[in-house]
């Protein structure tokens, strides 16, 4: 959790890694970037890059269970948030790969 500095990210982070929908949603993506890794092609600030567009939908997803709706939830969260949570799930996900674990 060390690329995680603010309340705000932390909050969006759980959120995402422990929700199923959100987890379930990002599984495809999980295992593209094991693929692209096996075959050599894989990059890190890509994958950042790439999350980012599920960073959104997980922002949008808090703001509809947790406050007044999906533009409430992109409004908590600005895009430096976002980024810096999505900095760290592929930290996270290069440590697990890292140790041998994947998602197959």
């Amino acid at each position: 959790m060390r690329l995680l500095t603010s309340h705000e990210a932390r909050e969006l982070y759980y959120h995402t890694t422990t929700t199923a929908r959100r987890a379930n949603a990002l599984r495809p993506y999980w295992l593209l970037m094991q693929r692209k890794r096996a075959a050599g092609t894989y990059d890190s600030a890509k994958a950042r890059k790439g999350l980012l567009p599920h960073m959104l939908e997980a922002a949008k997803d808090y703001g509809q269970e947790h406050g007044t709706g999906p533009r409430s939830g992109a409004a908590m969260f600005p895009p430096a948030v976002r980024a810096q949570v999505a900095a760290q799930l592929i930290s996270d996900a290069e440590g697990e790969w890292s140790c041998g674990n994947d998602w197959t």
